[in-house]
């Protein structure tokens, strides 16, 4: 399972949502459509431990609130290791782009970290 009830545990709603119906192989339009409409939805707008991969580096990410992903994020489960020595960049940004995630809940601050 994807997500479901993953605010349970975490001091968030309880409300669970379910990603299942959504191919995260799908790299055409619909996934973007769909996870839009999840967050359309008032589900719980913390996550935290986002795992963005690029072609020349990686960036590990706190993202403070949905709303800070746009509609064409793609979003995967992907897990996530503490193994890098970190450069810290602090931003608000909009995120255009593919994102490989290993999902929590509630974490109030927009960290970004590149790894060098």
């Amino acid at each position: 399972m994807w997500l479901a009830g993953a605010g349970a545990n975490s001091g968030c709603s309880s409300r669970s949502w379910d990603f299942e119906t959504w191919d995260p192989f799908d790299l055409q339009v619909q996934p973007a459509q769909r996870f839009n409409a999840l967050w359309q939805t008032g589900l719980p707008i913390y996550i935290q431990y986002v795992h963005i991969c690029t072609h020349t580096y990686d960036i590990y990410t706190y993202i403070y609130t949905l709303s800070h992903i746009y509609t064409h994020a793609y979003i995967y489960i992907h897990t996530y290791a503490h193994t890098h020595t970190y450069t810290h960049i602090y931003m608000h940004t909009y995120i255009h782009i593919h994102i490989y995630s290993h999902v929590h809940i509630c974490m109030p601050l927009v960290h970004i970290y590149m790894c060098v």
